[in-house]
């Protein structure tokens, strides 16, 4: 498991400027972390980094993000929102699954894959800010894998 997977008492981290990667399962089961900072140069998150991660509320994705892995956020339940980096190309299966109090993500025009279930189960998402055109919204949900209707049924913001 991940360095920090099941501290359950660890509530903040602010994460040093040479990490780049966020390792696979490296706070997987903190429950109550409900901070997490991370540096610029991040690129990469993999696989249940933050999975169950219970207290988790909202997180910023850096800008250099190019891909999350599957299932990074899933069951995160108390996460709210979501603002995703402009050069995230890739979001992988079951990212953001089981997160039932995300209401808004913000997704840029750049995203070339929605995998499979990425949102599924997220009951109240109901809103869409995209940084891109309705042309190009149309043209991602053609590629967003199933199980993603929380997504295609979100109200969309258009802010190209």
């Amino acid at each position: 498991l991940g360095a920090f997977s099941g501290c359950e008492s660890l509530k903040s981290i602010v994460l040093p400027k040479s990490i780049t990667v966020v390792p696979e399962k490296c706070f997987y089961g903190c429950i109550s972390l409900s901070s997490v900072t991370m540096p610029e140069d991040v690129t990469t998150i993999n696989s249940s980094a933050f999975y169950g991660c219970t207290s988790l509320e909202s997180i910023v994705i850096p800008a250099k993000v190019t891909y999350i892995g599957q299932r990074a956020f899933n069951a995160c339940t108390a996460l709210k929102s979501v603002v995703l980096s402009e050069s995230l190309a890739e979001l992988d299966l079951d990212v953001f699954a089981g997160c039932t109090s995300l209401t808004t993500v913000e997704l840029s025009a750049g995203i070339t894959k929605v995998g499979y279930g990425s949102f599924k189960d997220c009951t109240n998402l109901t809103t869409v800010n995209f940084k891109g055109t309705e042309a190009e919204w149309q043209d991602l949900l053609k590629v967003c894998g199933n199980e993603n209707d929380a997504l295609k049924n979100a109200k969309v913001n258009y802010l190209a």
